[in-house]
C-alpha cells in the first residue's frame, strides 16, 4: 500500500532534485523515496537508542552537527580501551575484562557511526546550499 504526499519545497531545493533526477535520467518521485529511505536510519540491525539518536541529529543546527562529527573517547576511555586490547592479544584479559572491552567497542562503534551520519548530514545540507 502506498500513501501520496505534497511537499512543499524551496525553489533551489526543487531545482537542485529536478537537476538530479535529470542527470540520473530518473523520475523524481523515485529520487526523493530512495533520498528519504537512504537518510532515514531503517536498518534493522541499529538499536532502538541508536536509530533514536541517528534520527534525532537531523533536528540540530550545524554548529551543534559539528561539535557531535569531532566527538572522541575521552582520553581516559582511549586509554583503556587500549589496555584491554593489549591484554586480548597476549591472552592475559579475565571474562570480565572481555565484557567490559566488547562494551566499550560497541560504544566506540556507536560514536563512529554517529559521527559518519553527522558528517554525511552536515555535507548533504552543505550540498543543498550550492
Amino acid at each position: 500500500m502506498t500513501k501520496n504526499i505534497t511537499l512543499k519545497l524551496a525553489d533551489d531545493l526543487y531545482e537542485h532534485i529536478q537537476q538530479t533526477a535529470a542527470f540520473l535520467q530518473r523520475p523524481i518521485d523515485e529520487l526523493l523515496i530512495e533520498a528519504i529511505i537512504t537518510a532515514l536510519p531503517l536498518l534493522k540491525s541499529l538499536s532502538d537508542e541508536t536509530e533514536r539518536d541517528m534520527a534525532s541529529l537531523a533536528l540540530l543546527n550545524n554548529d551543534a552537527l559539528l561539535k557531535v562529527a569531532q566527538g572522541t573517547l575521552s582520553a581516559e576511555s582511549q586509554a583503556y580501551l587500549d589496555s584491554l586490547i593489549e591484554e586480548s592479544e597476549h591472552g592475559t584479559l579475565t571474562e570480565e575484562g572481555k565484557q567490559i572491552l566488547e562494551n566499550l567497542l560497541a560504544s566506540y562503534g556507536r560514536m563512529l557511526f554517529t559521527r559518519s551520519h553527522a558528517i554525511m548530514l552536515l555535507r548533504q545540507r552543505d550540498d543543498g546550499h550550492h
